[in-house]
């Protein structure tokens, strides 16, 4: 994939952009065709701002994925070395 500091900087300028809306998540770069395409996530639906979402930034595509309600998948293990009964069964 071609992320170099062109396409970092420019995630990041999206994100700036976006940090504000409470639908926005995150911003992501992944590769579709052989260029980078920056991944909007999203915590919810936008609603009527759906068409304030940029289809495009910096001559990158943008599209979204819907994240919804995130979850660890285990929390930080409890104090002083005892197992967490969630996460054992997780341990590798």
């Amino acid at each position: 994939m071609v992320f170099d500091e062109h396409v970092k900087a420019s995630a990041i300028r999206l994100g700036q952009a976006l940090r504000e809306k409470p639908w926005f998540s995150s911003v992501g770069v992944s590769e579709e065709a052989g260029r980078p395409v920056f991944i909007l996530y999203l915590r919810s639906a936008p609603g009527p701002e759906r068409d304030s979402i940029p289809k495009e930034w910096d001559g990158f595509a943008v599209r979204t994925e819907r994240l919804g309600k995130l979850r660890p998948a285990c929390n930080v293990p409890p104090p002083h070395g005892e197992s967490h009964p969630r996460c054992s069964a997780l341990a590798l």
